[in-house]
């Protein structure tokens, strides 16, 4: 998220985009949700684990949303927190921020610990591949995927997780059954949900170099 200044407080003007996909909201204003009802701090700086919500309104009193293309889409805006999506900012970094949604895919449901990963190791020599984060906040019932593709576990604990990558031929086999463009299929982000379904980006993504896998660990987050 970006906005032209040092700190973003709240009632700044911001912009959310899409770490993956690139795609930009229109301009948003920022609000704290940590109160019964939506209230507004002025010059007050947003910080990590705040509870928060995005608002533009309309003259027709509609809060509208736009982060893909031209065709707009509209929303009716409300002051209640409970007709708002909320979010947790979870780092904070001068005009970078983070966010994930404050309740996932589960109505009243708030996540509490974030995946964070560290360090990323790639075993080059093993011929079956597999990779290896080192981070923090992991579960044993947390699943890796590639895409579309999930990923079978080596191990994984607390503060790592094994996973083996598939092979060039599985991959793009499993991209042709299930419809996945052969271009889309040379590179692909690598995500984690945990047993409740939600989706944890990370900023990894598998890619693939001619007829060899080759993993890219650099880092694909621009901000």
């Amino acid at each position: 998220m970006y906005e032209p200044m040092e700190q973003i407080t709240y009632e700044s003007t911001v912009i959310l985009v899409d770490i993956l996909t690139k795609s930009r909201s229109p301009l948003l204003k920022i609000k704290t949700t940590q109160f019964k009802n939506v209230k507004t701090f002025d010059k007050i700086p947003v910080s990590e684990m705040h509870q928060c919500c995005f608002q533009f309104i309309g003259s027709n009193g509609y809060m509208t949303s736009d982060p893909i293309n031209n065709s707009i889409t509209e929303f009716q805006s409300s002051s209640k927190n409970d007709e708002i999506p909320q979010w947790f900012i979870v780092s904070a970094d001068l005009i970078k921020h983070q966010f994930y949604a404050l309740n996932g895919l589960i109505d009243g449901f708030c996540i509490k610990k974030f995946p964070h990963i560290f360090e990323c190791l790639s075993d080059k020599f093993d011929p079956q591949k597999f990779v290896k984060f080192v981070g923090e906040n992991f579960s044993t019932k947390m699943e890796v995927w590639i895409g579309s593709f999930q990923c079978k576990i080596k191990a994984i604990c607390n503060n790592s997780v094994e996973f083996y990558l598939p092979t060039l031929e599985t991959y793009k086999n499993h991209c042709q059954n299930y419809g996945i463009a052969s271009s889309i299929a040379e590179s692909a982000p690598i995500m984690f949900t945990n047993a409740n379904g939600i989706i944890f980006h990370t900023f990894f993504s598998y890619y693939f170099t001619g007829k060899e896998e080759l993993f890219d660990y650099g880092l694909i987050y621009q901000g």
